[in-house]
Protein backbone atom coordinates (compact mmCIF):
# COMPACT_ATOMS: atom_id res chain seq x y z
CA UNK A 1 0.00 0.00 0.00
CA UNK A 2 1.24 3.47 -0.93
CA UNK A 3 -0.04 6.63 0.75
CA UNK A 4 0.55 9.79 -1.27
CA UNK A 5 1.23 13.21 0.25
CA UNK A 6 -1.75 14.35 2.33
CA UNK A 7 -4.06 17.21 1.44
CA UNK A 8 -6.11 19.12 4.00
CA UNK A 9 -9.83 18.39 3.75
CA UNK A 10 -10.97 20.69 6.57
CA UNK A 11 -9.48 22.55 9.53
CA UNK A 12 -10.51 24.74 12.43
CA UNK A 13 -11.62 21.87 14.70
CA UNK A 14 -10.96 22.03 18.43
CA UNK A 15 -9.98 18.32 18.52
CA UNK A 16 -10.87 16.19 15.50
CA UNK A 17 -11.46 12.48 16.06
CA UNK A 18 -13.42 9.39 15.06
CA UNK A 19 -13.44 9.69 11.23
CA UNK A 20 -16.00 7.43 9.55
CA UNK A 21 -16.80 7.28 5.82
CA UNK A 22 -20.53 6.63 5.19
CA UNK A 23 -21.47 5.80 1.60
CA UNK A 24 -25.18 6.60 1.99
CA UNK A 25 -24.29 10.08 3.26
CA UNK A 26 -21.71 10.58 0.56
CA UNK A 27 -19.14 11.86 2.98
CA UNK A 28 -17.01 11.62 6.08
CA UNK A 29 -18.31 11.97 9.63
CA UNK A 30 -15.84 13.58 12.03
CA UNK A 31 -16.19 14.06 15.78
CA UNK A 32 -15.03 17.33 17.29
CA UNK A 33 -14.79 16.01 20.83
CA UNK A 34 -14.24 19.36 22.54
CA UNK A 35 -16.96 21.11 20.50
CA UNK A 36 -19.54 18.39 21.36
CA UNK A 37 -20.36 18.07 17.66
CA UNK A 38 -20.18 15.54 14.83
CA UNK A 39 -19.66 17.13 11.41
CA UNK A 40 -20.33 15.74 7.93
CA UNK A 41 -17.67 16.54 5.32
CA UNK A 42 -18.61 16.06 1.67
CA UNK A 43 -16.18 16.07 -1.27
CA UNK A 44 -16.59 18.58 -4.09
CA UNK A 45 -18.36 17.37 -7.21
CA UNK A 46 -15.59 18.71 -9.45
CA UNK A 47 -12.71 20.71 -8.09
CA UNK A 48 -13.51 23.21 -5.40
CA UNK A 49 -13.43 22.50 -1.70
CA UNK A 50 -15.01 20.06 0.70
CA UNK A 51 -18.20 21.24 2.38
CA UNK A 52 -18.90 20.97 6.10
CA UNK A 53 -22.22 20.76 7.94
CA UNK A 54 -23.36 19.89 11.44
CA UNK A 55 -24.52 16.28 11.57
CA UNK A 56 -25.17 15.92 15.31
CA UNK A 57 -25.05 18.53 18.09
CA UNK A 58 -24.81 17.90 20.97
CA UNK A 59 -22.97 14.72 20.14
CA UNK A 60 -22.01 13.63 23.64
CA UNK A 61 -24.01 15.34 26.35
CA UNK A 62 -26.78 17.94 26.57
CA UNK A 63 -25.39 19.24 29.87
CA UNK A 64 -24.53 22.92 29.17
CA UNK A 65 -21.74 22.88 31.74
CA UNK A 66 -20.22 19.39 31.71
CA UNK A 67 -17.03 18.72 33.65
CA UNK A 68 -13.85 18.37 31.67
CA UNK A 69 -13.03 19.43 28.13
CA UNK A 70 -13.69 16.24 26.12
CA UNK A 71 -17.42 15.63 26.58
CA UNK A 72 -18.56 15.10 22.99
CA UNK A 73 -18.69 11.97 20.87
CA UNK A 74 -15.37 10.35 20.00
CA UNK A 75 -15.14 7.06 18.08
CA UNK A 76 -17.75 6.28 15.40
CA UNK A 77 -18.67 3.09 13.55
CA UNK A 78 -21.46 1.53 11.52
CA UNK A 79 -23.27 -1.47 13.00
CA UNK A 80 -24.34 -4.55 11.05
CA UNK A 81 -27.50 -2.68 9.94
CA UNK A 82 -25.62 0.40 8.77
CA UNK A 83 -26.61 2.60 11.71
CA UNK A 84 -24.15 5.04 13.23
CA UNK A 85 -22.74 3.89 16.58
CA UNK A 86 -20.95 6.49 18.68
CA UNK A 87 -18.89 6.66 21.86
CA UNK A 88 -20.07 9.45 24.14
CA UNK A 89 -17.55 10.81 26.60
CA UNK A 90 -20.14 13.02 28.26
CA UNK A 91 -22.70 10.23 28.75
CA UNK A 92 -20.01 7.59 29.41
CA UNK A 93 -21.51 5.07 27.02
CA UNK A 94 -21.92 3.72 23.51
CA UNK A 95 -25.12 4.55 21.64
CA UNK A 96 -26.90 3.74 18.37
CA UNK A 97 -28.18 6.80 16.53
CA UNK A 98 -31.71 6.81 15.08
CA UNK A 99 -31.35 9.36 12.28
CA UNK A 100 -35.12 9.51 11.62
CA UNK A 101 -35.91 10.78 15.12
CA UNK A 102 -32.40 11.95 16.09
CA UNK A 103 -32.52 9.91 19.26
CA UNK A 104 -29.87 7.66 20.76
CA UNK A 105 -30.42 4.18 22.10
CA UNK A 106 -27.85 3.00 24.67
CA UNK A 107 -25.85 -0.09 23.75
CA UNK A 108 -23.42 -0.08 26.67
CA UNK A 109 -23.24 2.24 29.67
CA UNK A 110 -22.51 -0.23 32.49
CA UNK A 111 -20.78 -3.50 33.15
CA UNK A 112 -21.45 -5.57 36.24
CA UNK A 113 -23.70 -2.77 37.51
CA UNK A 114 -20.91 -0.20 37.37
CA UNK A 115 -20.66 2.76 35.01
CA UNK A 116 -18.08 2.60 32.25
CA UNK A 117 -15.21 5.08 32.37
CA UNK A 118 -15.57 6.99 29.09
CA UNK A 119 -15.80 4.81 25.97
CA UNK A 120 -13.29 6.07 23.44
CA UNK A 121 -13.45 4.00 20.26
CA UNK A 122 -15.75 1.41 18.77
CA UNK A 123 -15.84 -1.15 15.97
CA UNK A 124 -17.93 -4.08 14.79
CA UNK A 125 -16.72 -7.64 14.32
CA UNK A 126 -17.20 -8.51 10.63
CA UNK A 127 -18.20 -12.10 11.50
CA UNK A 128 -20.45 -11.94 14.56
CA UNK A 129 -21.74 -8.37 14.24
CA UNK A 130 -20.84 -7.81 17.90
CA UNK A 131 -19.86 -4.27 18.88
CA UNK A 132 -16.50 -3.84 20.63
CA UNK A 133 -15.51 -0.75 22.56
CA UNK A 134 -12.47 0.55 24.41
CA UNK A 135 -12.92 2.20 27.80
CA UNK A 136 -10.02 4.35 29.03
CA UNK A 137 -10.82 7.30 31.35
CA UNK A 138 -9.72 10.07 28.99
CA UNK A 139 -13.17 11.69 28.87
CA UNK A 140 -13.18 12.19 32.65
CA UNK A 141 -11.75 15.45 33.98
CA UNK A 142 -9.41 13.63 36.36
CA UNK A 143 -8.63 10.80 33.93
CA UNK A 144 -7.15 7.84 35.83
CA UNK A 145 -7.58 9.61 39.19
CA UNK A 146 -11.13 10.89 38.63
CA UNK A 147 -13.30 10.15 41.70
CA UNK A 148 -16.28 9.33 39.46
CA UNK A 149 -14.65 6.16 38.20
CA UNK A 150 -16.63 3.11 39.29
CA UNK A 151 -14.26 0.47 37.94
CA UNK A 152 -10.50 0.12 38.13
CA UNK A 153 -10.48 -1.74 34.82
CA UNK A 154 -9.73 -0.02 31.53
CA UNK A 155 -11.20 -2.75 29.43
CA UNK A 156 -12.15 -3.76 25.93
CA UNK A 157 -15.81 -4.78 26.02
CA UNK A 158 -18.04 -6.81 23.73
CA UNK A 159 -21.74 -6.11 23.14
CA UNK A 160 -23.47 -9.26 21.89
CA UNK A 161 -25.39 -8.62 18.67
CA UNK A 162 -28.31 -10.88 19.66
CA UNK A 163 -28.71 -10.31 23.40
CA UNK A 164 -27.05 -6.94 24.01
CA UNK A 165 -25.07 -8.44 26.89
CA UNK A 166 -21.91 -6.49 27.74
CA UNK A 167 -18.92 -8.68 28.60
CA UNK A 168 -15.22 -8.05 29.10
CA UNK A 169 -13.19 -9.14 26.07
CA UNK A 170 -9.80 -8.14 27.53
CA UNK A 171 -8.35 -6.27 30.49
CA UNK A 172 -4.74 -6.72 29.39
CA UNK A 173 -4.00 -3.10 28.39
CA UNK A 174 -3.30 -0.10 30.59
CA UNK A 175 -5.43 2.25 28.49
CA UNK A 176 -7.01 0.66 25.39
CA UNK A 177 -7.73 3.23 22.74
CA UNK A 178 -8.06 2.29 19.04
CA UNK A 179 -9.81 -0.95 18.09
CA UNK A 180 -10.21 -2.80 14.76
CA UNK A 181 -10.59 -6.30 13.28
CA UNK A 182 -8.92 -8.21 10.50
CA UNK A 183 -11.26 -8.77 7.52
CA UNK A 184 -11.89 -12.40 8.54
CA UNK A 185 -12.56 -11.47 12.17
CA UNK A 186 -9.94 -13.88 13.51
CA UNK A 187 -7.65 -11.15 14.82
CA UNK A 188 -8.37 -7.94 16.68
CA UNK A 189 -6.04 -4.97 16.91
CA UNK A 190 -5.82 -2.30 19.61
CA UNK A 191 -3.56 0.41 20.93
CA UNK A 192 -2.38 1.01 24.48
CA UNK A 193 -2.23 4.71 25.25
CA UNK A 194 -0.84 5.25 28.75
CA UNK A 195 2.80 6.34 28.99
CA UNK A 196 5.22 4.56 29.11
CA UNK A 197 3.17 1.58 27.93
CA UNK A 198 2.31 2.85 24.44
CA UNK A 199 2.11 0.10 21.84
CA UNK A 200 0.17 -1.44 18.96
CA UNK A 201 -1.06 -4.97 19.72
CA UNK A 202 -2.90 -7.89 18.14
CA UNK A 203 -5.17 -10.49 19.75
CA UNK A 204 -6.49 -13.82 18.58
CA UNK A 205 -10.30 -13.79 18.83
CA UNK A 206 -11.67 -16.80 20.67
CA UNK A 207 -14.86 -18.68 19.80
CA UNK A 208 -16.80 -16.90 22.55
CA UNK A 209 -15.70 -13.48 21.29
CA UNK A 210 -13.18 -12.85 24.06
CA UNK A 211 -9.56 -12.06 23.23
CA UNK A 212 -6.46 -14.11 23.89
CA UNK A 213 -3.26 -12.58 25.28
CA UNK A 214 -1.98 -9.52 23.38
CA UNK A 215 1.10 -9.72 21.22
CA UNK A 216 3.03 -6.52 20.64
CA UNK A 217 3.36 -5.39 17.02
CA UNK A 218 5.30 -2.22 17.85
CA UNK A 219 6.20 -0.55 21.13
CA UNK A 220 6.30 3.18 21.74
CA UNK A 221 7.64 3.56 25.29
CA UNK A 222 8.90 7.05 24.47
CA UNK A 223 5.44 8.33 23.51
CA UNK A 224 3.73 10.87 25.77
CA UNK A 225 0.34 12.59 25.79
CA UNK A 226 2.11 15.74 24.58
CA UNK A 227 3.79 14.06 21.60
CA UNK A 228 0.83 11.78 20.86
CA UNK A 229 0.14 8.19 21.79
CA UNK A 230 -0.72 5.12 19.66
CA UNK A 231 -4.33 5.91 18.85
CA UNK A 232 -7.07 5.07 16.31
CA UNK A 233 -6.89 2.18 13.85
CA UNK A 234 -8.30 1.12 10.48
CA UNK A 235 -7.92 -2.02 8.37
CA UNK A 236 -7.94 -2.09 4.57
CA UNK A 237 -9.73 -4.75 2.56
CA UNK A 238 -6.47 -6.62 2.01
CA UNK A 239 -5.76 -6.73 5.76
CA UNK A 240 -3.26 -3.87 5.91
CA UNK A 241 -3.47 -2.21 9.32
CA UNK A 242 -2.94 1.53 9.70
CA UNK A 243 -2.95 3.57 12.88
CA UNK A 244 -2.60 7.12 14.07
CA UNK A 245 0.20 7.98 16.45
CA UNK A 246 3.05 10.35 17.25
CA UNK A 247 4.48 11.87 14.11
CA UNK A 248 1.99 10.43 11.65
CA UNK A 249 0.37 7.26 10.32
CA UNK A 250 1.82 3.82 11.11
CA UNK A 251 1.45 0.98 8.58
CA UNK A 252 1.50 -2.78 9.27
CA UNK A 253 1.29 -5.53 6.67
CA UNK A 254 -1.52 -8.12 6.64
CA UNK A 255 1.07 -10.41 8.27
CA UNK A 256 1.27 -7.89 11.16
CA UNK A 257 4.77 -6.66 10.33
CA UNK A 258 5.55 -2.97 10.84
CA UNK A 259 6.18 -1.33 7.45
CA UNK A 260 6.97 2.23 8.48
CA UNK A 261 5.49 5.60 9.31
CA UNK A 262 4.05 8.18 6.93
CA UNK A 263 4.88 11.56 8.44
CA UNK A 264 2.09 13.88 9.52
CA UNK A 265 3.17 16.52 12.02
CA UNK A 266 2.73 16.65 14.90
CA UNK A 267 0.54 13.52 15.16
CA UNK A 268 -2.41 11.59 13.80
CA UNK A 269 -5.15 10.77 16.29
CA UNK A 270 -7.35 8.49 14.18
CA UNK A 271 -7.75 7.09 10.68
CA UNK A 272 -10.43 5.72 8.36
CA UNK A 273 -10.57 4.35 4.83
CA UNK A 274 -13.21 5.72 2.47
CA UNK A 275 -14.28 6.38 -1.10
CA UNK A 276 -14.10 2.72 -2.02
CA UNK A 277 -10.68 2.29 -0.42
CA UNK A 278 -9.14 4.99 -2.59
CA UNK A 279 -8.67 7.36 0.35
CA UNK A 280 -7.30 7.23 3.86
CA UNK A 281 -8.52 10.02 6.11
CA UNK A 282 -6.62 11.05 9.23
CA UNK A 283 -7.59 13.42 12.00
CA UNK A 284 -4.65 15.51 13.17
CA UNK A 285 -5.45 17.96 15.95
CA UNK A 286 -7.42 20.78 14.33
CA UNK A 287 -7.31 19.23 10.83
CA UNK A 288 -8.65 16.38 8.74
CA UNK A 289 -6.37 15.26 5.93
CA UNK A 290 -6.74 12.85 3.05
CA UNK A 291 -4.13 10.47 1.64
CA UNK A 292 -4.70 9.03 -1.82
CA UNK A 293 -4.22 5.26 -1.62
CA UNK A 294 -2.61 2.99 -4.22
Amino acid sequence: MTLHAPTVVADGFRWAEGPLWVDRLGGLLVSDVKANTVFLLRPPAAGGVWTREVFLRPSGTSDPHPPGQEHGANGLALDADGRVVLCSHGERGVFVLDEDRWTRRPLATRTGGRRLNSPNDVTVCPVSGAVYLTDPPFGLDGAFDDPRRETDVCGIYRVDAATGAVTLASDALWAPNGIAFSPDGRAAYATDSRPPHGRWVAFDVRADGAFGPPRTLLGAPEATFETGMPDGLAVAGDGTLVGGGPGGVYVFSPEEEFQGRVDLAPLASNVAFGQGGRSLFATAGDRVVRFEVD
